[in-house]
């Protein structure tokens, strides 16, 4: 039958044209609309990228051909209206996944090489701290699940239950980390900013951080408002505090012990050791759009709560601007 068909296996749509069923490779497709008229018919609109479209002027695929006549739009019609539903649903779905599969191809083709993890032996315990946060967090489909990050020989580990949600973090790429304990915030957290960027899931980036979440961050509100001297109130508030020493206690711990590790000669070249914000000396500022409260640290000025994170290494500065 002469209808829009799509190859999820070649990433291909074959379109009725003339008789025959043409196949179109998916990336060639910019667009894909439906829309129905008063007389119940159903219109399929497919735009192509074509050299000279904004989309993509250095698409390498269409230029291997500029002299060529390209096909820059298709409209079909049909009746079925839930097939043509159905086909524009699926068309966007496998274009968003080779979209993302290539954009992360790209990003990948630019890291730097960096070497593998040397895992922990049974003369070297890795130093682990669980129940952890990432972000920026692993992509992917259902429930997000807390993980465990590991000191190794040479580096971090992070991972979780999934095979699939892993990340290493080499302590040769540290360009500053950070411990930042939970005094006013809602977390505790670890920050490492990079020299060179890594890979986190699908997503490129110079900032990872791990981190946990101290109290809740949506309290109930519907049940009214209680005394300020109920006994369930001030025994909750008690948790809440005894929760959070426990925690940043914790990661005190950790920290400890790998900068206990750094100490160490092989890593005296990297100069390494958990930085903690001083926030006697902070003050809100706008890095990026909405207002954040920003603290230096003995080697930078940072944001670590707020995403995009901000990370400003002091000795990098050359000119500083005060207005008022």
């Amino acid at each position: 039958e002469m209808m829009i068909q799509i190859d999820q296996k070649n990433e291909a749509v074959l379109l009725p044209i003339n008789g025959s069923m043409v196949p179109f490779h998916v990336a060639f497709i910019r667009t894909v609309s439906s829309q129905q008229d008063t007389n119940r018919n159903c219109y399929v609109r497919i735009i192509f990228n074509v050299p000279g479209t904004p989309f993509s002027p250095h698409d390498a695929n269409s230029m291997k051909f500029p002299g060529s006549i390209y096909l820059k739009e298709a409209s079909f019609r049909s009746k079925d209206s839930r097939h043509i539903s159905e086909v524009v649903q699926s068309i966007k779905t496998l274009r968003r996944q080779v979209v993302a599969r290539e954009s992360e191809r790209a990003e990948r083709a630019t890291l730097v090489t960096q070497e593998k993890l040397q895992l922990a032996n049974n003369r070297f315990k890795p130093i682990r701290l669980s129940d952890l946060w990432i972000r920026p967090a692993f992509g992917g489909r259902g429930r997000k699940i807390p993980g465990t990050l590991e000191a190794h020989v040479n580096g971090f580990r992070y991972s979780t239950t999934r095979q699939d949600e892993r990340g290493d973090i080499l302590f040769g790429n540290i360009k500053h980390a950070f411990f930042q304990p939970a005094e006013n915030e809602m977390i505790t957290l670890l920050h490492f900013h990079l020299h060179n960027h890594i890979m986190v899931g699908n997503k490129k980036t110079k900032d990872v951080q791990f981190y946990v979440e101290v109290m809740d961050m949506v309290q109930n509100v519907g049940g009214g408002k209680r005394s300020a001297y109920d006994p369930d109130e001030l025994e909750e508030e008690q948790r809440e505090r005894d929760r959070k020493n426990k925690i940043n206690v914790e990661f005190q711990t950790f920290v400890n012990r790998v900068n206990d590790l750094w100490g160490q000669a092989q890593f005296n070249g990297l100069e390494l050791e958990f930085d903690q914000p001083l926030r006697e000396l902070g003050f809100p500022g706008v890095p990026h759009k909405s207002s954040v409260f920003i603290v230096p640290t003995s080697a930078c000025l940072v944001e670590l709560i707020e995403t995009p994170f901000l990370v400003v290494t002091l000795g990098e500065i050359e000119i500083v601007n005060l207005e008022r």
